[in-house]
């Protein structure tokens, strides 16, 4: 079985998935981004692909639980899958079925050791990318703004 045929199947695009989960209606998150509500149906059924600054403001939207490698067309998740699994394959020596289950559990195993907070969870990712935020990034949000948000939910 190829590593494409075993996640042919799993959803590529999260939006839905965190809209049902917060419990937030396309037309209510359209607003919030500031695009018509047939541009979000279009982004969750993915007929669409959103614009790379759309995708950067979703993320921010959505806390960081939507990634911008949600958005990815399922054949572009198959193949960069396809070319880290036989990366690994070949670094360790083993079948590609040894190396998808090698690199599942290490994930497994490093979210269940992992007790960072989300704070925590950013600086590391920043550090690790070697992204430094300007001063003006790190302001505190007037109180308004999420006065403003809830309204809008």
């Amino acid at each position: 079985m190829t590593i494409g045929k075993i996640f042919a199947n799993l959803p590529i695009m999260k939006l839905a998935d965190y809209l049902h989960a917060e419990k937030i209606k396309p037309a209510d998150f359209a607003a919030i981004m500031g695009v018509p509500p047939s541009t979000v149906t279009r982004w969750i059924k993915g007929e669409r692909k959103p614009r790379s600054d759309a995708i950067a403001a979703i993320e921010r939207a959505t806390s960081g639980r939507v990634k911008p490698t949600d958005f990815a067309s399922e054949r572009e998740a198959i193949r960069e899958i396809e070319l880290l699994t036989k990366k690994l394959t070949e670094l360790e020596g083993v079948t590609p079925d040894e190396a998808l289950v090698l690199a599942l559990k290490e994930a497994i195993g490093r979210r269940k050791a992992r007790s960072e907070t989300a704070s925590e969870t950013a600086a590391r990712i920043l550090r690790e990318h070697g992204i430094t935020l300007k001063p003006s990034a790190r302001r505190k949000l007037p109180d308004s703004v999420y006065h403003d948000l809830d309204h809008k939910l």
